[in-house]
């Protein structure tokens, strides 16, 4: 084994980003991401430096994983979520903001609305069936909408 760590070269650090890399896209834990950035790092210090010692190979690979751990998660928390994994376990969130015809007449304050293929329970100022509503926000499973010649 002390033979094998004697030899180390850039190549072999770059397969083994290249293996972790792999790992971590079959397991999906972004985790082991960092370190096979790190261990590539690593693998083009030692194409510039081969000298470089395995014991200071490996107190490399650990500082570069952890620098790489700590500027990666605070890159991810400046990123803005995406309107996907926001709205995952409330489908209805989307369809705020948009457009549909009333199905059944919204009479003091109840009515439906047909939103896609479905009929969904309204609640807003009365509006007549066959009239174009805007969905402002969904509260328990029912749409608050306001007539779109609001918007005009």
């Amino acid at each position: 084994m002390a033979d094998f760590l004697n030899h180390l070269s850039c190549w072999d650090w770059f397969s083994f980003a290249v293996a972790l890399f792999i790992v971590d896209l079959m397991l999906a834990t972004g985790v082991l991401l960092w370190i096979a950035i790190a261990a590539f790092l690593l693998g083009l210090v030692i194409a510039v430096a081969p000298a470089i010692g395995w014991e200071v190979q490996l107190f490399l690979l650990g500082i570069l994983s952890v620098v790489n751990g700590i500027v990666g998660k605070q890159a991810l928390k400046r990123m803005p979520r995406r309107y996907a994994e926001q709205s995952l376990n409330a489908p209805e969130s989307k369809l705020i903001g948009r457009t549909f015809e009333v199905f059944e007449e919204i009479k003091n304050g109840h009515g439906r609305v047909r939103a896609g293929d479905g009929v969904w329970p309204a609640s807003g100022p009365d509006v007549q069936a066959g009239e174009m509503v805007k969905v402002t926000r969904v509260e328990a499973m029912k749409l608050i909408v306001e007539p779109v010649q609001a918007h005009k």
